[in-house]
């Protein structure tokens, strides 16, 4: 796996902050070359969730990233499905290739390079 072209990563995220910091704390270590923050907006029937998902933004994007950041936000909440897809495209429309993650999803450090050598390849 020499010169392997490295791909950027999106992070999918809603209101689990324990969840997110872990996913995200994966993707530290792998050092992509920029990483997407995409969330969803907060439901307005459930109380309390636009601050807890204006807390979690905060606190992924205060994490100590070494790649430029780029924010993804929706500020209606579109639900899982519509979100994820709406996500996609928006970062498919500035990169050719992403590695795609959920806050639900703990990737192993192998995973990166994976990826990137299919990616490449594929």
């Amino acid at each position: 796996m020499h010169n392997q072209k490295r791909h950027p990563v999106a992070l999918f995220f809603f209101n689990r902050k324990d969840c997110v910091l872990q996913v995200a704390s994966k993707i530290l270590e792998a050092n992509p070359p920029a990483i997407y923050l995409v969330a969803d907006g907060p439901r307005l029937d459930v109380e309390g969730e636009a601050d807890l998902c204006m807390e979690v933004r905060a606190l992924v994007e205060a994490l100590p990233w070494k790649c430029p950041v780029y924010k993804v936000y929706s500020e209606k909440n579109l639900g899982c499905g519509r979100r994820l897809s709406s996500g996609i495209t928006e970062v498919l429309k500035k990169e050719e290739s992403v590695i795609i993650l959920e806050d639900d999803i703990l990737p192993h450090q192998d995973f990166f390079p994976f990826c990137d050598e299919l990616l490449s390849y594929y």
